[in-house]
């Protein structure tokens, strides 16, 4: 069934949605972007992904002409109209259509699109774990923006899925291994959690931000602190999260087993939390 795809508040079906060639989004990357999960017909996080694509437009300048609840009711009815009840929904914000010139074009006005994306869970990964190695991390300076300039990540996917893993996990010089190309990135030691503190150089997760709050309910230590490949590779254990994989395990780096070569007692326990709470 073809889905329906809103654009700046119009909804149209997938073979009539279009936008220009010269939005600023396809020439520059010059936008942002969220992807929540739906469970049950109900999105997850919605205030959250919401609140950080607002951040997100003020850190780089893109005057938002819709207020949140305009947004929220955008997501909304992208998920009843297209009777969304378990996947994902993605919506993107550019800064507007205009001849191309690099700075900010006055005449342009945000452009706006959601849509459902083909989402298949693999429930099999996570009882298991997966795969991951370590790339140098190559993307620009303000990580914490979600941007639709997603080349650096795009590299070192596809450098990890050549080498038949599941992710990259990014090394940044004077830092350590800081996440992963598309999820945040943590490893236990000795029934600790470690995972690297909110800054430019890491995107504020909300899969991430329900994790660490599982882990205190838990009584579950946490250190925000940066760790490099050598306690990567010691930990105990080691697991990503973000919004497709949730709370993903990790079993081998580069190689090398973690721990047990299995997915961890901390590891299970935040799983658990997690799927408490999105039922």
């Amino acid at each position: 069934m073809s889905m329906l795809i809103c654009i700046n508040g119009q909804f149209y079906p997938e073979s009539e949605a279009q936008i220009s060639v010269y939005d600023r989004g396809f020439q520059f990357g010059d936008g942002l972007y969220e992807v929540a999960r739906v469970y049950s017909g109900q999105v997850f996080g919605l205030q959250e992904h919401l609140e950080r694509m607002i951040s997100g437009a003020k850190a780089i300048h893109i005057p938002l002409k819709w207020s949140i609840d305009d947004l929220r009711n955008i997501v909304l009815e992208v998920v009843q109209r297209n009777s969304i009840e378990d996947g994902l929904i993605y919506w993107q914000l550019t800064r507007g259509t205009a001849l191309r010139t690099h700075a900010f074009p006055p005449s342009a006005q945000p452009n706006l699109i959601a849509y459902p994306l083909v989402f298949t869970p693999h429930p099999e990964l996570a009882e298991k774990g997966i795969n991951a190695v370590v790339e140098p991390d190559q993307r620009w300076l303000m990580c914490n923006v979600k941007s639709t300039n997603l080349l650096g990540n795009v590299l070192a996917k596809e450098a990890a899925k050549q080498k038949g893993a599941q992710e990259a996990l990014l090394e940044r010089t004077g830092y350590g291994v800081i996440e992963g190309s598309s999820s945040n990135l943590y490893i236990v030691r000795d029934g600790t959690i470690r995972t690297a503190p909110l800054s430019n150089l890491i995107l504020p997760g909300i899969t991430r931000h329900f994790v660490l709050q599982i882990a205190e309910k838990l009584d579950i230590p946490v250190r925000k602190e940066y760790f490099d490949r050598t306690q990567l590779y010691n930990a105990h254990e080691v697991f990503i999260s973000s919004t497709s994989l949730e709370v993903m395990p990790v079993v081998q780096i580069d190689d090398r087993t973690i721990g047990a070569g299995k997915p961890g007692p901390i590891t299970r326990k935040l799983q658990a939390g997690f799927r408490q709470l999105v039922n």
